[in-house]
């Protein structure tokens, strides 16, 4: 698995403007688009003013779930001592609340593939 995250890191550095995955046991790229940006943004700021002490978001940050199943959310809540910790990858039992823009080339992807067991 870290073979294949640097592998990812390099095709990122290659290619500007996408964001990769690990989905069902492929690599996805994603491109990514100012708006969809812009609504992270926007999504970031009104869950940040709701949470309570102690929880915080995170976002474009890895959540292995086991080998066929990597997601790298648009927005993630979770502890905010994790957060303090600055990591690239965090387990995804941390997760509290979760979030992803669908644009209609990843709608597929984003609603389609099958959910890990551990996820639910």
């Amino acid at each position: 698995m870290d073979r294949l995250r640097a592998q990812l890191a390099r095709f990122e550095d290659a290619f500007p403007g996408f964001r990769t995955e690990i989905v069902e046991g492929s690599v996805v790229a994603s491109p990514v688009r100012p708006s969809d940006g812009e609504t992270v943004q926007r999504l970031c700021a009104i869950v940040e003013r709701q949470l309570p002490p102690g929880w915080d978001v995170v976002s474009d940050v890895l959540f292995p779930f086991d080998d066929a199943y990597e997601f790298c959310p648009d927005l993630a809540v979770i502890p905010a001592g994790a957060v303090a910790e600055n990591r690239s990858a965090y387990p995804a039992d941390l997760i509290e609340l979760v979030a992803e823009v669908v644009s209609p080339e990843s709608v597929r992807r984003d609603y389609s593939p099958s959910t890990p067991r551990s996820a639910s």
